[in-house]
């Protein structure tokens, strides 16, 4: 199956691996049908996240019903976070681990003082 219409989104099975262009980005919970204004879209746990990514079925390169192929990167996939009442849409992504966490202290040549 490429380019999932909707008929075809209906063969999709629950755990399907979800791809993106460069990485694994989780497994298929459910396919979430058209309502109104906004078109159908795949519910995907990321790896072990306790939150589930809401992504749009439009993505979609290609689909087999146990892997789905998608035309985004695992980056572009995980700003479009799914909530239960009401999708909140994309999210901004996280900073770096050095802008978190600091970048770690130099070691003089020699190593440590014995002092």
């Amino acid at each position: 199956m490429t380019q999932a219409g909707a008929s075809d989104l209906n063969k999709l099975q629950k755990g399907a691996l979800v791809l993106g262009t460069d990485l694994e980005i989780g497994a298929l919970e459910e396919v979430k049908p058209a309502e109104g204004s906004r078109g159908a879209r795949l519910i995907v746990r990321h790896g072990y996240a306790d939150y589930f990514l809401a992504i749009p079925a439009e993505s979609i390169k290609d689909a087999e019903p146990t892997r789905i192929h998608l035309n985004l990167r695992r980056e572009d996939a995980e700003r479009l976070v799914y909530e239960q009442d009401g999708d909140a849409g994309p999210t901004n992504a996280s900073p770096d681990n050095s802008t978190v966490i600091g970048a770690p202290e130099p070691e003089l040549p020699g190593g440590p003082s014995t002092s």
